[in-house]
């Protein structure tokens, strides 16, 4: 399995199994308390409403770490 499919399925669970999730979501998944200091990691990401799709968000965290 890939390194962005663990992500995802990780993000799933925070999320209820839902493909989207959000700003909130996202910084307690990667460890922080405050949903503003990921602006990093959600910079310029397509939205849905307030959610941000899981798999860009993965893509991202890759790319940031790499």
């Amino acid at each position: 399995m890939s390194r962005r499919t663990d992500l995802v399925a990780e993000m799933k669970k925070i999320t209820g199994g839902a493909a989207f999730i959000n700003r909130k979501q996202v910084a307690a998944f990667l460890g922080y308390s405050d949903p503003h200091s990921i602006d990093q990691y959600l910079y310029q990401l397509p939205r849905n409403g307030k959610k941000y799709f899981c798999a860009d968000v993965a893509d991202r965290i890759i790319e940031l770490q790499q």
